[in-house]
Order: C-alpha cells, then structure tokens, then sequence
C-alpha cells in the first residue's frame, strides 16, 4: 500500500510539473527529488503525520494554480481550487499555510507591480467559489460542530524551532529526519548560480532559501510569541511544518539545475545517460536515507504490548504488526491527547491537570456521580455500542465526547440526552439491562452538500481534462521573458 502512495505521489506531481515546465526531463526530475524529500518520508515513515504526508502531493498543484492565478493563464483559475480542496481532505493546517503563501504572494505582486488585471481578480473570485463548492461538506461540519461548541482546539503557540544548525546536521546525515535532505541542502547552496541568468527561477530559489532559514531559529520565533502576531502564526505550533514548502521550492530549482546538465548534452543518447545518471545518483542517496531505518525497524525486537497502565504514552521505536495494531490504542499520545474535547476537560497536555480529561481518557463510565464498570462495549462505523446492567435508575454518564450531531439509541428507541459537566452523553435511564447506541449523524444538509461537491468533482474533472488536451502550451515557463514579481 506504501508504494502505491508513493507512485501516485509521482504521478500526480510529475502531471502538475509537466504543464509548468513544459520539459520532461525536467519533470521527472522533480518529480523524484520533491517525493523523495527527507520532510516527506519523515512525515509518512518515521513519524506517520499521515494527513500532512498526503497533503505533500498536492502542494505543486497548489502553486501551480497561484502561479496561473497571478501570472500565468487565468484560464487555469481552477487549479488552485483543486489543490487546496484536496489538501482540505487531507491536513486543513496546511490549507491554512498554503493560503497564507498566496495572500503574501499576492500582496508582493502588488506592491511590486501596483496594479492587477479584472480578469486576474475574476479568477481569483472563481477560485474561492470553487474550492468552498468542493469542500463544502467539510466547512459545513466545522460551521456546524465546531465553531462556538465548546470545542477546545490545539493552543496556539510556538515549539521546537530549530537551529541552522539543526538543518544542516540532519541533512547532511542523510537520514530521514525534519530536514531538506542532503540534494535540496546542496540546491540551497549552490542552486544560485544555475538561476542567476533567469529572474522567475531566480525568485523561485530566494523563495525556497528565504522559508528554509524563516523556520529556524534566525527568525525571532520566542519574540513572536509575545506579540498579536501568534494569533496568525500560532496555530502552526511547530515552525518546521515550513519544510514542506521549503522542499517543493528548493525541488524546483534543483531540477532546473540538474536539467541544465542534461540539456548540455549534444547527442540524445548522452542527455538520456546524463539524465539516468542523475536519476539514479537521488535514488542511491535515497536508499542511504531510509536504509538506517529500516535496518533499526528490522533489528528492534521491541513489539509494542498492550497497556495495562493509566494514562501511559506510546512509547517510542516500537514494532506494529496487524497483530498488536489495536493494542496502540490502551496508550496516549504524546501531544494532543486531548485536543477537540470539550474546553472543561482539556488538559493542555499535562495528563495529571484535569481530572475530567482523565476520566474520559480512561473510559470511565459514572451513574449518579458513582463510578461503575461496563458490562460491555463494542466499536462499530462510526458508532460505540455499549451494554450495561444497572442496578438502580439513573443518569448514566458515558465516556463519549457530546459533540453537535451526536445520537443516542437505547434498546432500539432514539432518545434525547444530557450534557455531562465533563462535556460527555449522559442519559436518564431506568434499572436493568440496556443495549446503548451513541453514534455521529451529521444531518441531511451535509449529505445534500456531498452530492454537490461530488457533481463539482465530475463537472471539473470534465471540463479542466478537456481544456488540458487541447490547450496544452501554456505560458511555458521557458518563453515567460518579462513575468513581474
């Protein structure tokens, strides 16, 4: 399964790259060198930040889309859309940063050029409509169940940010790590002076320098916590999360630096040699970077046992198998154990701050203030099943966050329920036995804005597949002379 992400992640970047720079030998270079980024497969491999993983793929057809928004043809407006819609599905706090590069790039055009076309500001326009129709289940549900519920969401701070130094060691260990790798290091050093005859790729590569150095330490991070401006920068939490951009920069001015070396080349058959030679150069450095880890996974005996302790974290360098893959879950996390419960049981982290959020964490079950056992519980798609005995009438307080569009069904009947003080279902029921269902039904709206997105999804795939058969020379980047920043 790994692999097929992995060759999707190509192919869907290598399409991206290809309109872009309208060279192949150039795409498949970036293509190998931007999938094989060390951020990337710390993300997937080491630290399995599997939403932030997939949203890596989309982040090309991203820029590509702001780069038609803003320079080249609008008749692309759509791109953008679609790579914020679907990185919307997968990891909405680099949504969030993908549209903060936009606005910044978007206010630098215009102060460098004091002006913007109508039809730049139409497809712009365009655009926003058109991811809000293909996310709209999505930022109905945060409307909804979300925004003013109670819901505590991740604090926002600043943690971890790390040196030049930290950078430049993990990079040139060439182990997967929170680093560029040791070949988009090498771009950001050397990569100047394959760029310094063209202005647009030029650009490119102080964009990729400028965010590589912005989430280190040489930028005031500790100063910014104290200022209105945590309020923007805040919910990133962790500068490094900059890497992802970094990388897709730094990736596009490494392949037109190793494509310059192919186009040297007289012959077809010495440009293919020198392109193989390059490719095959990655892929050996690539080995290097994860054979360490794998050799450790393979040698590490340490396979993860089921929790029999209150409140311990996963513990780290542990083997999962299809075996023992539930037993990760008698643990908590390390970070974020407690975000989106309700604010009255959120414990910031410190397990031993809250006694709610411990209760809740240790599936404690209360009836009448009194802690009792569960006779049974049973999870199910999208829905907990729990049998209980009860010896007296009561409410019933259940270790299941009360979020809006909540259900209960007791003995087959839906009934109505309370709100625990700790934010949980609590329900009035009657001495015996009793088969609970508490299940997440969003409500008819949302299914109707599913069939919405899902027709947008069909409407845009048609009509963006046709215009890119027939309309593929765009704007190659190539023939751009006079592009204005």
């Amino acid at each position: 399964m790994d692999w097929i992400i992995f060759i999707s992640h190509i192919n869907d970047i290598l399409r991206m790259y290809v309109e872009f720079s309208k060279d192949k030998y150039r795409s498949y270079i970036f293509a190998l060198i931007y999938t094989l980024a060390s951020y990337h497969f710390y993300l997937g491999i080491a630290n399995q930040t599997l939403g932030e993983y997939q949203a890596f793929t989309f982040i090309p057809i991203i820029f590509l889309g702001i780069y038609h928004l803003l320079w080249g043809d609008t008749k692309r407006w759509y791109l953008v859309s679609i790579g914020l819609a679907l990185t919307t599905y997968a990891h909405i706090l680099s949504v969030y940063m993908s549209i903060g590069f936009a606005v910044t790039l978007f206010i630098a055009k215009l102060i460098y050029t004091r002006e913007i076309s109508k039809d730049r500001i139409y497809a712009i326009v365009k655009a926003i409509l058109l991811f809000i129709t293909l996310t709209a289940p999505v930022l109905w549900i945060f409307l909804t169940d979300f925004v003013g519920q109670n819901i505590q969401s991740p604090a926002p701070t600043i943690a971890l940010p790390m040196t030049l130094i930290d950078i430049i060691n993990n990079s040139l260990y060439n182990i997967v790590s929170k680093s560029t790798g040791i070949v988009l290091f090498g771009v950001a050093g050397v990569g100047w002076y394959f760029v310094k005859d063209n202005k647009v790729e030029m650009n490119i590569y102080l964009l990729g320098v400028t965010v590589l150095l912005f989430l280190t330490t040489i930028f005031p991070w500790e100063v910014l916590k104290n200022t209105p401006l945590i309020i923007i920068f805040g919910p990133i939490q962790y500068p490094y999360r900059f890497l992802n951009f970094a990388s897709f920069f730094l990736a596009v001015t490494g392949s037109y630096g190793f494509n310059k070396l192919v186009k040297k080349q007289k012959t077809r058959y010495q440009k293919n040699l020198v392109f193989i030679v390059i490719i095959a150069l990655n892929s050996i450095i690539y080995l290097g970077q994860i054979s360490s880890l794998f050799i450790n996974l393979n040698s590490n005996n340490n396979y993860l046992v089921k929790n029999s302790q209150v409140l311990k974290t996963l513990p780290d360098d542990q083997v999962i198998t299809k075996e023992n893959y539930q037993d990760m879950f008698s643990y908590t996390i390390l970070f974020g154990e407690t975000d989106y419960y309700p604010k009255q049981s959120y414990n910031g982290n410190n397990p031993n701050s809250n006694e709610f959020a411990n209760s809740i964490i240790s599936q404690v079950s209360y009836l009448n203030g009194k802690e009792i056992k569960v006779h049974k519980k049973v999870l199910l798609p999208n829905k907990i099943r729990y049998i209980v005995d009860l010896d007296k009438k009561g409410i019933l307080d259940l270790p299941v966050i009360k979020y809006n569009h909540t259900n209960a069904v007791v003995d087959g009947k839906k009934i109505s329920h309370e709100i625990s003080k700790r934010g949980t279902i609590a329900l009035n029921l009657s001495e015996g036995k009793h088969i609970i269902e508490i299940s997440y039904e969003p409500g008819t709206v949302f299914y109707l804005l599913v069939c919405v997105s899902f027709i947008s999804w069909i409407l845009i795939s048609y009509f963006s597949e046709n215009k890119y058969r027939t309309n593929q020379i765009i704007y190659p980047i190539s023939k751009i002379r006079n592009l204005k920043f």
